[in-house]
C-alpha cells in the first residue's frame, strides 16, 4: 500500500471522518485535492466549523471558523506535509504518513504489534477491497485497526480504529470515496482555494 501512495502524481477524494468518545460523536465531510510535489487543498465541514487548508507554490493559507492565516508556502513535499498538518482533517496520522513519508509502511500501526490478520474481502464505493486487521499495544490498552484497501490500486478506502483512552473507549474512522488519481489538476483550482472559494 505505501508503494502505491509513493507513485501517485495526483490524488482527489471525498473524505468523511467520524470520532466517537463515550456518547459524543463528531462527523466531518470534505474534499482532498493533492498535486505533487507540494500543492494541496483540503476543505472540511463539521457542526463546529468549516476548515480550509491550502498550499500552492509559495503561498499557504488556513481558514477555520472564518479566521484566516496566510504564510509562505513551499512548492515541495514540505508544503504538502504542512498542508496536511494544518488541515486537521484526519482523525489518525495514517493518510498523512502515506502521502508524505517514503518509508511509511513500518510506521502505520503505532505501538507494539500484537496481532495481524486478513478479513473477508468487501466492496466500498463500487471497488473490491481487501480487509486487514491489526491489534497493537497502546498506552491505555489494546488498539484495534481495520484497514480496507482497494484490491487493484492498493489505496486506502476506509480506516477504523478503536482504542481505550483516558476519557473512555475512542472509535475513529476515515472513509475515502470517489478517488481519482493521476489526473491533471488545474493550478486555478488551488488558486481559487487560496482565496477561500
Amino acid at each position: 500500500m505505501a508503494d502505491a501512495y509513493k507513485a501517485l502524481k495526483s490524488f482527489r477524494c471525498q473524505l468523511m471522518t467520524r470520532a466517537t468518545l463515550a456518547d459524543k460523536e463528531e462527523v466531518s465531510t470534505g474534499t482532498v485535492v493533492i498535486q505533487r510535489p507540494g500543492s494541496i487543498a483540503i476543505k472540511t465541514e463539521s457542526d463546529r466549523a468549516v476548515t480550509i487548508a491550502v498550499n500552492h507554490g509559495t503561498e499557504r493559507m488556513t481558514r477555520t471558523a472564518g479566521a484566516t492565516r496566510r504564510m509562505r508556502g513551499e512548492p515541495s513535499a514540505k508544503g504538502l506535509k504542512a498542508g496536511l498538518d494544518a488541515s486537521r482533517a484526519f482523525v489518525t496520522p495514517i493518510f498523512p504518513l502515506l502521502m508524505t513519508t517514503p518509508d511509511a509502511a513500518g510506521k502505520l500501526i503505532p505501538g507494539t504489534l500484537l496481532r495481524a490478520g486478513q478479513g473477508t474481502p468487501t466492496s466500498l464505493d463500487g471497488v473490491r477491497c481487501d480487509v486487514y486487521a491489526f491489534e497493537a499495544r497502546s498506552p491505555y490498552g489494546v488498539a484495534r485497526f481495520v484497514l480496507t484497501i482497494g484490491q487493484r490500486d492498493r489505496l486506502l478506502r476506509k480506516l477504523d480504529l478503536s482504542t481505550p483512552g483516558p476519557g473512555g473507549q475512542l472509535s475513529l474512522s476515515e472513509t475515502f470515496s470517489k478517488l481519482r488519481i493521476d489526473e491533471p489538476i488545474a493550478a486555478a483550482e488551488f488558486t481559487a482555494a487560496l482565496q477561500g472559494k
